[in-house]
């Protein structure tokens, strides 16, 4: 077996990438552990997010932040989605990691993206986790901060609320 279940030799699908597609994205801490250990992590979060969108010029449609997970909804106009979440990654972990005086990886394999039709989804997103209970997303026009506090429409979930700033 090679890495994360794969077969050796297999190649691993490549990702399905164009301008405008959107995409239902989720990643996964290292051994499901957690990637935001408090309210400082997922502002750290929402920083290095604000400056890929920028960056990438990526459209954020919807997400949500749980301890150890997080969902992003998203449009890649440039198609560009491979190179942005890459970035997004590799920099959250460099920053998660400097900021806990920690090595090694943050994130459990490969993230995964799914594309999905934008207008539907957009309207329709939710969560639902182990136990079957369903979570809002909140749908955002644009991410932004306000005073150190994350703007209103704006969730993180933690427990079994998603609490707003």
């Amino acid at each position: 077996m090679g890495r994360a279940g794969q077969l050796d030799g297999v190649a691993r699908k490549p990702r399905l990438e164009w301008e405008g597609a959107c995409y239902h994205i989720m990643a996964r801490g290292n051994a499901r552990a957690r990637i935001f250990e408090g309210e400082e992590d997922y502002l750290l979060f929402v920083e290095t997010l604000e400056e890929g969108l920028a960056r990438f010029g990526v459209e954020l449609h919807a997400w949500v932040l749980m301890p150890n997970h997080y969902h992003l909804a998203a449009s890649t106009p440039r198609g560009n989605l491979s190179r942005w979440m890459a970035w997004q990654q590799t920099t959250y972990t460099a920053r998660y990691n400097r900021r806990h005086r920690r090595v090694g990886h943050l994130f459990q394999g490969r993230y995964r993206a799914e594309v999905v039709d934008a207008d539907g989804y957009a309207r329709h997103l939710g969560y639902k986790d182990g136990s079957g209970v369903t979570h809002a997303v909140k749908r955002v026009e644009r991410l932004r901060r306000s005073d150190g506090i994350l703007d209103r429409n704006l969730g993180i979930y933690e427990g079994d609320s998603i609490f707003k700033g």
